[in-house]
């Protein structure tokens, strides 16, 4: 199950009351709009499975590695 950005924004905060480490969020991320919904609230994005699916669908897949990446870079580009 994907979390929405409301309720990792209610827990991150939540882990920054008790740390001051930076935050990653890797769970559910898989598409550039949950990327963009997350990137004032994460300090880092995990998009590992979403990155080996766009591989495992595509006939070339370090194409799809690419463009993958480039359209999640896109979307938290501040």
């Amino acid at each position: 199950k994907s979390a929405t950005a409301e309720e990792l924004t209610t827990r991150i905060a939540a882990i920054r009351e008790h740390s001051r480490l930076p935050v990653a969020v890797g769970f559910g991320i898989k598409t550039p709009e949950q990327a963009a919904a997350l990137k004032h609230v994460a300090d880092a994005l995990v998009v590992g499975s979403a990155l080996v699916e766009a591989m495992h669908t595509a006939d070339v897949p370090a194409e799809a590695a690419g463009q993958f990446i480039q359209q999640l870079a896109s979307a938290i580009r501040i």
